[in-house]
């Protein structure tokens, strides 16, 4: 069936996306940020449209489906002819737009500095030089993955059960009398609906089938049984300067006879066979100790804070059980490998071996002191899934050889499904090393479609550096005995506020360098090519380097198109000064036939009306539209989005000034700079200070002399009920909702927050709440 390919079915099949997971290109190998491959897909395919001057109708299945039929990538490539046009990807990551690229037939240029996504991409692009890879692969790692669980199984033997987890707590020291610390912060094993399983106060499992138990308000440290005294986190910091912290296991969860997850704590008995084991498995780590990386993790903190604890060297982050199975899992990969050699050529080792690496990711992953337990679903949560590495003060060890849930063999078995999946048939050009100078052709490239870092947003390095020595590790051991995988930390693209100005990753680092691969772009883009790159950030800084660094390497912005590629359960749309969505400004060469910005600009509320732009994406519209009025018309960022701000605010007052009452409109159009207004209704209304000269923000207005019959007294109503409970209830009928939206969107719900109040401006950080309520 054919569809009509808009912006706003883009975003429908990008959120959609985000919970498919079954034979889909994210689950090969971990990256972050990956953008929905269906809408980098439909981007492409819109713009093989556009230019053809055709209207978008695809088959539905082309565009919404993760993995369509091979004969619809190729009836597309034939009509339009992609195997002639080149597209570059310069801050390629995990790869999905390439991916995707070359899926749809284009000669495809994947370009990134970080040798962990490299290997990445080398390890899925290069899969199509293997016949059967998926056969192959699954063969070495079934025989893996069996050799390794005839060795350590027995390590998850507890008492004749054998857990799915095992939940251990860890220990620390007392500051004051050097007693242990237990550090155990888990209380709930299961939050399901009518099924509460809990630690009561005297550490006893119970059930409940209504959550009526009370929680404990949040300790600022950690309470010592022996002396009573607290132990905040800095005396835990200063323990681990020159101890590490121990662990000790105390409940497990398995599967009973009938399949339900059963829980116990971990009882004298148990204790004395997990002591037993400690003998055997010193001995394992002591075999294969040949195999530790011994480099010295960097001291993060901030969203990466392990560090700042007892996380000295790479394998501190796991226990004794978790690293040996590691470990193990190496030495079979590696033993695995010369086996391979006598059967298949050196390629197809090597194609095999990375692979494999899946199965490292997953320990790495899913099996760490980072791992923890999710009891709203009674599941195993990846310690590496968001944007940061939180420290946990109990964790989780998998069974990873269990017969369900999370485990090495399912892991297996997805991969390999999703390798047979994809069917990926072309071949990706991969380029290693820095954007900033491309070993490509001037005007060379038809399309650039690419999604750089965002300001500070994620700290790739950091993140890639829990995988990075155990990828090292596997190479050095087996076809590339030189290999290292450090990232070069002075062409990162990243703005550390903390440290920014210590280390040189501050703002102007971030805007230099993504100037100097803009100006590539610049360089090797046909002069009727179009770039095209994704952007979002809450901060008036991140939009305002990013619209210098287009500025200065000489490309037209001449669309911006808003996206929502999250999930519609992720926190509200600007909930917590979070913002949905993204935009991708869409560039060329030449400064011709581009719409102006006043008329995006009164375009916006129709856009609103059609669904094409959310009300949640305001916010960012209407910052890349500052930036397009700077490059188009060289202003200031500063001036630029003052002026798109006011415009926008106007308009849309005007538009919709007879929803208003007197007071009211009188007051929205002082506040946006209007000089012929009635000053005595202001001020008898007390909105407006004779001896400042000025209009009240909406907290400085004191409501006693504000008339109770305007909107206006409603809206400060609101505020202060949401400032006092950010969980309020906005219960708003249809007529009311379009004047709350419009007015607390002009009072600051649209303007950005800085750096330096990212949180603290109180009318930006409520109004944005309300609006994310109603």
């Amino acid at each position: 069936m054919k569809v009509r390919l808009t912006s706003k079915l883009i975003s429908e099949i990008g959120v959609k996306e985000k919970y498919l997971r079954k034979n889909h290109y994210n689950s090969l190998k971990v990256w972050w940020a990956r953008r929905p491959t269906t809408a980098m897909r439909s981007l492409l395919i819109l713009e093989m449209f556009k230019r053809n001057n055709e209207i978008p109708e695809v088959d539905g299945k082309l565009i919404s489906d993760t993995n369509p039929p091979p004969s619809i990538f190729k009836e597309f490539s034939e009509r339009f002819k992609t195997s002639e046009f080149k597209v570059l990807d310069v801050f390629a990551g995990g790869g999905s737009i390439p991916f995707e690229s070359s899926r749809l037939g284009f000669q495809t240029f994947s370009a990134e500095l970080n040798p962990v996504a490299s290997l990445l991409q080398e390890t899925i692009f290069k899969s199509v030089n293997v016949p059967d890879y998926s056969d192959k692969l699954r063969k070495s790692g079934n025989l893996v993955i069996e050799k390794l669980s005839k060795k350590y199984l027995k390590y998850f033997d507890i008492n004749g059960d054998v857990p799915y987890v095992i939940y251990c707590s860890k220990i620390s020291r007392c500051v004051n009398c050097n007693a242990e610390i237990d550090l155990k912060r888990l209380k709930y094993l299961s939050k399901r609906k009518n099924r509460l399983i809990y630690f009561d106060e005297n550490g006893i499992i119970k059930e409940s089938s209504e959550d009526n138990i009370a929680d404990n308000e949040k300790s600022k440290g950690f309470k010592c049984a022996n002396c009573d005294l607290e132990n905040n986190y800095q005396d835990i910091k200063d323990f681990c300067a020159t101890n590490k912290l121990d662990y000790q296991p105390f409940a497990i969860c398995y599967h009973n006879k009938s399949g339900k997850k059963t829980y116990r704590k971990i009882g004298a008995k148990d204790s004395a066979i997990l002591s037993n084991y400690k003998n055997s498995i010193k001995s394992d780590l002591e075999r294969l100790n040949h195999l530790l990386p011994h480099n010295s993790v960097a001291k993060k903190g901030g969203v990466i804070n392990p560090t700042l604890y007892d996380l000295k060297k790479p394998y501190d982050f796991f226990s004794d059980r978790q690293l040996v199975v590691l470990l193990g899992l190496i030495d079979e990969i590696i033993t695995e490998y010369y086996r391979l050699l006598k059967l298949y050529d050196l390629r197809t080792a090597k194609q095999i071996v990375l692979g494999l690496t899946a199965l490292i990711e997953f320990l790495v992953d899913w099996n760490s002191m980072g791992t923890m337990w999710i009891s709203q679903n009674e599941q195993t949560g990846r310690s590496l899934a968001g944007p940061g590495v939180g420290m946990k003060w109990d964790f989780i060890e998998i069974n990873p050889f269990y017969q369900t849930g999370s485990n090495l063999q399912s892991k297996l078995n997805r991969v390999c499904d999703t390798f047979r999946a994809i069917g990926l048939k072309n071949q990706v050009n991969i380029i290693k090393g820095s954007s900033t100078s491309l070993p490509l052709e001037e005007n060379l490239i038809d399309i650039v479609l690419t999604d750089p870092p965002y300001f500070d947003s994620i700290d790739y390095t950091g993140l890639s550096e829990f995988f990075r020595p155990w990828f090292e590790i596997v190479l050095r051991n087996t076809f590339s005995e030189i290999t290292n995988l450090e990232n070069n930390h002075s062409l990162e693209a990243i703005v550390d506020l903390a440290n920014g100005e210590k280390n040189g990753k501050n703002q102007h680092h971030y805007q230099s360098l993504m100037t100097d691969v803009l100006q590539e772009v610049f360089r090797v883009l046909k002069n009727d090519g179009k770039a095209f790159m994704l952007y979002s950030h809450k901060t008036f800084e991140g939009w305002k380097v990013i619209g210098e660094a287009i500025k200065d390497a000489n490309l037209f912005i001449y669309e911006c198109l808003p996206l929502e590629m999250e999930r519609i359960a992720r926190p509200r749309a600007m909930s917590y000064e979070a913002l949905n969505g993204v935009i991708v400004f869409k560039m060329q060469k030449v400064k011709a036939n581009i719409k102006s910005v006043t008329k995006d600009i009164l375009d916006l509320d129709i856009q609103v009306q059609k669904g094409e732009i959310l009300e949640s994406h305001k916010v960012i519209y209407l910052a890349s539209l500052a930036c397009k009025d700077m490059v188009l018309n060289s202003k200031s960022f500063d001036s630029a989005y003052k002026d798109v701000i006011r415009q926008y605010s106007k308009i849309s007052i005007n538009r919709n000034s007879d929803i208003f009452d007197n007071v009211t409109r009188t007051y929205l159009s002082k506040y946006l700079g209007e000089k012929n207004v009635d000053i005595d209704l202001l001020v008898d209304n007390g909105l407006y200070s004779r001896k400042k000269n000025k209009i009240l923000q909406l907290n400085e207005i004191n409501i006693k002399l504000l008339s109770s019959k305007t909107q206006l007294y409603k809206a400060k109503t609101l505020f202060e009920e949401f400032k006092k409970n950010s969980k309020t209830k906005a219960e708003i009928d249809k007529v009311d909702r379009e004047v709350t939206v419009k007015l607390f969107s002009t009072l600051s719900g649209l303007n950005l927050n800085t750096v330096s109040k990212r949180s603290s401006n109180e009318i930006v950080k409520v109004s944005r709440l309300i609006l994310s309520k109603i």
